[in-house]
């Protein structure tokens, strides 16, 4: 996953980021999943989506 949004050209970037960070913590990463939830943005609710699963990350 790292590597191809490394690779960039993705239609929908932040949606990748919210999967990978998703991941992280699913794995027990909770440092890289705060680092790469912290990095969403959008308009389309992935954004909001991110936080909620930053306040997930904190509480672990």
């Amino acid at each position: 996953m790292e590597q191809g949004i490394a690779k960039g050209g993705l239609k929908r970037a932040n949606d990748a980021k919210l999967h990978l960070g998703i991941a992280y913590l699913a794995a027990g990463d909770n440092a890289k999943a705060l680092s790469v939830l912290k990095t969403v943005t959008g308009q389309d609710g992935t954004s909001d989506l991110a936080r909620l699963w930053t306040l997930l990350a904190r509480q672990k």
